[in-house]
């Protein structure tokens, strides 16, 4: 869990960085969830209940996700053509938006670079942050906080993505970890790195019940997560 939580002071350090001494009000909040998957009911995102900020993200029974989540709704968000970032007001004369990039260069040639992923070409929606000042925060950050705890990672940019996402009345920021090895049956589960106690988890017995999936690890503890989806 220290890569983590070391993701998340990461995160914290950029948010201070470029704090923005506005805000917006915001009820996003992640809500429960009774929908899961034909193929298997663990696929879907769930938060263990013990720990705040940290989603598994599980998309299919060979894809998993770790995520550090921290909103970011008071620091950074659009009002209607105009981007909030670091105290003050962006225009449109000041980024270059094409429907799939879009490119702050208020203060430098690249202060914030972002991709739209979600496949549509409005303003509002996820985008992944490829480069600029902003990014290469929380890539400094998380590399410190690694220095200070003696973990040997550094910032990944093939295993760690940063995403945002921005709707009207809030920005949520998602770093996400692909979980090497990740393996799902109808019974067990496998999951690299102590993400759930002091060893991995492999073949792992589960069991879920609507909304509430029950791991128990290595040291025969059990570890409780709850399903989450966005909010509408």
């Amino acid at each position: 869990m220290k890569k983590f939580l070391t993701i998340l002071l990461a995160m914290s350090i950029m948010s201070f960085t470029f704090a923005s001494c506005g805000k917006k009000d915001s009820d996003k909040e992640a809500k429960k969830s009774s929908s899961a998957s034909e193929e298997n009911p663990a696929v879907g995102r769930w938060e263990p209940v013990d720990t705040e900020n940290v989603v598994l993200d599980i998309r299919s029974e060979d894809e998993a996700y770790i995520c550090a989540v921290m909103d970011l709704s008071d620091s950074i968000y659009f009002e209607e053509d105009n981007l909030v970032f670091s105290g003050r007001e962006f225009t449109d004369e000041e980024y270059d938006f094409n429907g799939e990039t879009f490119v702050l260069h208020a203060m430098s040639d690249d202060d914030l670079t972002m991709k739209k992923t979600d496949g549509s070409e409005e303003l509002y929606g996820e985008y992944q942050w490829v480069s600029g000042d902003a990014y290469e925060a929380i890539a400094t950050g998380f590399n410190n906080r690694a220095a200070e705890n003696n973990d040997d990672e550094t910032f990944d940019e093939e295993n760690m993505k940063i995403f945002v996402n921005f709707t009207e009345d809030s920005s949520i920021l998602e770093a996400r970890m692909n979980v090497e090895g990740f393996k799902l049956t109808d019974e067990t589960i496998t999951i690299s790195g102590s993400v759930f106690g002091d060893d991995e988890l492999r073949d792992a017995e589960y069991s879920v019940d609507g909304d509430k999936m029950t791991i128990k690890n290595a040291q025969d503890e059990e570890v409780e997560l709850e399903r989450i989806t966005e909010a509408e």
